[in-house]
């Protein structure tokens, strides 16, 4: 019965970190198709990498790249963009301010 138990659990170890994988390549290939749509001046696709930068799904998670992507978008007539942006610039002055 521990055995069970214990394989058991090694499976669901196992499948967790495939699923996990998946989804990042899967993220990193999402990431490539809005940079190259961004390159193009798509601003919903800018606005939607700068969610990927901030949160980090499937690219390395770089506030000041995803203030850049931010920018774009709001520059392209994106609202989202012009939010995200706005509120990342504001969470980053209350932070200073607290010593954060």
């Amino acid at each position: 019965m521990k055995f069970l138990t214990i394989l058991f659990v090694f499976m669901f170890m196992f499948m967790e970190l495939v699923t996990v994988s998946v989804s990042y390549a899967e993220d990193k290939k999402e990431a490539i198709k809005y940079s190259e749509e961004c390159k193009d001046k798509n601003a919903k696709s800018c606005y939607k990498l700068g969610l990927m930068y901030a949160s980090g799904d499937g690219v390395k998670q770089d506030e000041s790249k995803a203030k850049e992507f931010y920018k774009k978008a709001c520059d392209g007539g994106s609202s989202e963009g012009c939010v995200s942006l706005e509120m990342l610039n504001s969470a980053n002055k209350v932070f200073n301010l607290l010593g954060i």
